[in-house]
């Protein structure tokens, strides 16, 4: 599964943690509180991915400018607009390299 920015879902700690058990999503809670100055517990540990229209998404997720560009654009993700990258697309890069590289990876596929 694909975010609409372009990171591949299935290597985001997460999302992965999402599908296992407690211990594994106390396990990301601990490390992202530490990596990103968050106060996170297991319970904030759960997302189905943000294009996937499951009911569960992230904190920043389901507040994520990108997310709700491309839905309202209809767009599979940030790959397909004829603006990208742009400012939103930016800000989210700036969480991550990994982010940027994805993206880059896919508009290169395209």
């Amino acid at each position: 599964m694909i975010a609409y920015c372009g990171l591949n879902c299935e290597k985001c700690d997460i999302y992965r943690a999402t599908r296992g058990d407690e211990a594994e999503r106390e396990k990301v809670a601990a490390e992202w509180s530490k990596r990103f100055g968050m106060n996170l517990s297991a319970g904030d540990i759960a997302c189905d991915g943000c294009s996937s229209g499951g009911a569960r998404l992230f904190n920043f997720c389901a507040l994520c400018k990108v997310r709700t560009c491309c839905r309202e654009k209809a767009l599979p993700h940030c790959a397909k607009c004829a603006d990208a990258p742009c400012g939103k697309l930016e800000e989210v890069f700036s969480l991550s390299g990994n982010i940027r590289k994805a993206f880059q990876a896919l508009a290169a596929g395209q």
